[in-house]
């Protein structure tokens, strides 16, 4: 069994980065947590889905991000959208987006800022509301 060295996750990044651009793109990805690295790696998040949590200006977020990649709730285009939005070094687009699967249905949600969990939760009732009332007499298209 080979030892460990704290290289060993850099090297696997490395391995899969460098034929999917340029040397300096590459090496800011090296400067992602070891953890994110890790699941870079071993393919688990794509090169460009990477270099956007990159971008991202707290380690953070950047685990938040990738988590929300990792569990299906983030596309590869969503996550390349988000440094357009808050939270990317540099931006100042007050425009979010959240997105949850269930049952084979996809809600996304987009949202300004100062808009809170419950702003999006009360929202979400009141459009339930709607469409139980509705569904009683249409299907959904």
């Amino acid at each position: 069994m080979q030892k460990s060295t704290p290289f060993q996750p850099a090297h696997r990044l490395w391995g899969r980065i460098l034929p999917a651009g340029g040397f300096s793109r590459s090496l800011s990805l090296l400067k992602l947590p070891e953890a994110i690295q890790e699941h870079v790696g071993r393919g688990r998040i794509p090169v460009s889905v990477a270099r956007e949590i990159g971008k991202l200006d707290s380690e953070a977020r950047q685990h938040e991000m990738a988590q929300e990649y990792l569990a299906g709730e983030l596309t590869t285009g969503q996550a390349q959208a988000t440094k357009k939005g808050s939270g990317a070094k540099g931006s100042d687009a007050a425009k979010q987006s959240k997105k949850w699967t269930q049952s084979g249905i996809s809600i996304t949600v987009a949202y300004g800022r100062g808009v809170t969990l419950a702003d999006i939760a009360e929202a979400l009732e009141q459009r339930a509301q709607l469409l139980r009332a509705d569904g009683r007499t249409k299907r959904a298209a």
